[in-house]
């Protein structure tokens, strides 16, 4: 229970003609809270509050062909990360931060799509489509973690296990 506070700008260029379409957004902003707890008396980043976000999206049609592409970019979200931790007794003992003080690295990632219409009518149409999810393979970071192996302590960054995710599919619209 508290108060927050959300302000920021949205600029967005959009083409909707012709053989290129797409758009291109970008948002700067701030989403700020202040709790009624008196262990959290000053004002943080929400957790989902990304100050800056640019999202690209491109789409080419080419006979039979429709290519596309997505680019995404985000700055970390704000996480609370341990001041120190240590080991006491076969257990990981903890002394957190200041409340959402840290963040995760940026957020980047690159998707591409091809379709290819193996025929179309006034009716139905049918075709084949071939896209790469992440195609930089980057290692975005989900949460951060504190791991106890073999009596050592680690604190890092998890990603999501897939790196790339390809896909066929093929369509049929009626």
């Amino acid at each position: 229970k508290g108060d927050g506070w959300n302000y920021g700008l949205n600029f967005m260029l959009h083409k909707q003609s012709g053989k290129l379409t797409g758009w291109v957004s970008y948002s700067v902003g701030r989403a700020l809270r202040r709790f009624d707890n008196k262990d959290y008396t000053g004002l943080y980043p929400a957790n989902h509050e990304r100050i800056h976000e640019m999202n690209a999206v491109c789409a080419y049609k080419l006979k039979r062909w429709n290519l596309s592409g997505t680019l995404v970019y985000a700055s970390g979200v704000p996480f609370t990360a341990p001041e120190y931790y240590y080991i006491s007794a076969g257990q990981i003992m903890t002394k957190p931060s200041e409340h959402n003080s840290s963040r995760m690295r940026p957020y980047i990632r690159m998707d591409v799509s091809a379709t290819y219409t193996l025929s179309k009518t006034d009716r139905q149409e049918n075709g084949i489509n071939f896209s790469m999810y992440n195609v930089f393979g980057r290692k975005n970071d989900v949460m951060y973690r504190l791991n106890y192996k073999d009596d050592t302590c680690s604190y890092g960054p998890m990603a999501f296990f897939l790196r790339w995710v390809p896909s066929i599919s093929y369509y049929h619209k009626f």
